[in-house]
């Protein structure tokens, strides 16, 4: 049943606590993660590297070695944790792994089960969570884009992999921009400056989903017909549906 805004945040909160497998897998010492120390000096930005995690593999092993269908849902299931260290760990784990991944064509094998973390995601009345999750959905969306003009760029470019995981995420569109839609809606209605912002967030996110979603035979954006049903709001900005 339904409730207030902060009852309803309240209840997720307590139960990812009791629940969360990311939590689970933490405190069992099951994740090759930890926390970074926070006072590390970064010479490259000349800061602190503040809260960081550290990837915590065998001598010799990269994030490459570790099965991402596994992994990769496991730490989005800690996205719901607003507590810390809880919190930082699970979105920095989930940010390295998609960087990575992306970038070595490893996630399209992940993209059924992330698609439906993402819009169990969305309809979570939390702010905070919605837009840990809509920073992921961007990410997903560009991660495997290559920009450089290397060797090994150009190999990538030349593969059928490279550039199409947003392609491949656009038979779950429908289902995530319902799931926007209804973020959007919940946070318009709380009203308060964190959800407006997080409300603007949905916009944006449904704006990189069309643009990487591919293109139609006639050249168009193919993603905004899987879009614009689902949020009567959103306006092209690909000159889609003009």
């Amino acid at each position: 049943k339904g409730g207030s805004f902060s009852t309803q945040k309240k209840a997720n909160e307590d139960e990812d606590k009791e629940q969360n497998p990311f939590r689970t897998a933490y405190d069992g010492g099951n994740l090759p993660i930890t926390e970074g120390n926070p006072d590390i000096f970064d010479p490259a930005t000349k800061r602190r590297l503040k809260d960081h995690i550290v990837w915590t593999l065998p001598e010799g092993f990269n994030l490459g070695h570790l099965d991402f269908e596994f992994y990769l849902p496991l730490f989005m299931a800690g996205l719901t944790i607003v507590e810390e260290p809880y919190g930082y760990l699970a979105v920095q784990g989930v940010r390295d792994l998609v960087a990575f991944g992306g970038k070595n064509h490893r996630l399209h094998v992940c993209v059924d089960a992330l698609a439906t973390k993402l819009k169990e995601l969305f309809k979570l009345d939390n702010p905070v969570v919605a837009r840990r999750a809509m920073v992921v959905m961007q990410q997903l969306m560009t991660c495997d884009k290559v920009t450089e003009t290397g060797p090994e760029e150009r190999r990538a470019l030349a593969s059928s992999a490279a550039g199409d995981l947003g392609v491949a995420f656009k038979e779950h569109f429908k289902g995530l921009a319902g799931g926007l839609n209804q973020c959007r809606n919940n946070m318009i209605k709380a009203g308060d400056k964190a959800a407006t912002a997080v409300a603007d967030l949905v916009m944006e996110t449904l704006e990189v989903m069309e643009v990487n979603g591919g293109r139609d035979k006639e050249g168009q954006a193919a993603a905004f017909g899987e879009i614009k049903p689902f949020c009567p709001d959103y306006a092209s900005v690909t000159g889609a549906g003009a």
